[in-house]
């Protein structure tokens, strides 16, 4: 029988601004920069792990180098389609790369500067954009080449957890934008409509409040553990959900 891998936070992951949960400031600024054209060159997301942050570079990027945008990434375009068949590391065809910080070495980050930095790129909007996740993880050595490049024709979107990391000076110099988990009104409906989609029965109606609010509203952390109960197949318990969340700190206290 062939295999059947089970990635619910792939398979749902937000394509669009219209499919990101909370993050409602965030979306409308980047939403609005990317229809009036008004790009900054130094963007800083910063949030706690799980609340958005790849999300949003990943559709802003789809969004600023659309050559269809009209409110939303078309997806039918070369760019959109580039850059989702590489996701999340970008394409340097459609001028958007992303790196991560924590598996770059010195050599390798001079070799990215010498190389990419500055490059013409054919994008609609002439621009390269580089992402760099996890940028909080970088070391005070390497950080000022990247907080302050030679290059003024690329876009940079920093990607990190903790904002203190990051200069005075550079938080001057770029639009900062904190994510946000969402509200129950928000994710409850989203859970349902995935539990539908995968075949997972909701017994208890309180079960997927009782889910959202053990993995602290977190979408991808509440994806994670749909994926549990698809392999266990039972159905979805107020109790239920309480023994597997209970069975997984149980683990993390033995580590």
């Amino acid at each position: 029988m062939e295999a059947n891998v089970i990635d619910l936070c792939e398979k749902y992951r937000p394509r669009k601004f219209g499919d990101i949960l909370g993050n409602k400031v965030a979306v409308q600024c980047l939403k609005n920069s990317s229809l009036t054209g008004k790009i900054p060159s130094r963007l800083i997301l910063h949030g706690e792990t799980g609340s958005g942050k790849n999300t949003l570079a990943d559709v802003y990027s789809k969004s600023i180098t659309c050559e269809n945008f009209q409110g939303e990434p078309c997806g039918e375009c070369d760019p959109c389609k580039t850059l989702e068949a590489n996701y999340p590391y970008g394409s340097a065809i459609s001028g958007v790369s992303l790196y991560d910080c924590t598996k770059i070495d010195e050599r390798g980050l001079d070799e990215i500067i010498n190389r990419y930095l500055g490059f013409h790129s054919l994008n609609k909007i002439d621009r390269n954009v580089f992402i760099w996740d996890e940028f909080h993880r970088i070391t005070d050595r390497w950080k000022d080449k990247l907080l302050n490049p030679k290059s003024k024709r690329d876009i940079f979107i920093y990607l990190l957890i903790d904002l203190s990391v990051v200069p005075r000076a550079l938080q001057g110099r770029a639009i900062v934008l904190k994510t946000e988990r969402p509200e129950m009104g928000e994710i409850i409906p989203r859970l349902h409509q995935i539990c539908e989609l995968e075949g997972i029965i909701v017994k208890d109606e309180d079960a997927l409040i009782t889910l959202a609010r053990e993995a602290d509203r977190l979408p991808r952390e509440c994806l994670k553990f749909l994926e549990t109960f698809v392999v266990y197949g039972e159905p979805l318990t107020v109790n239920l959900v309480k023994k597997f969340f209970k069975h997984r700190r149980s683990i993390g206290n033995e580590d």
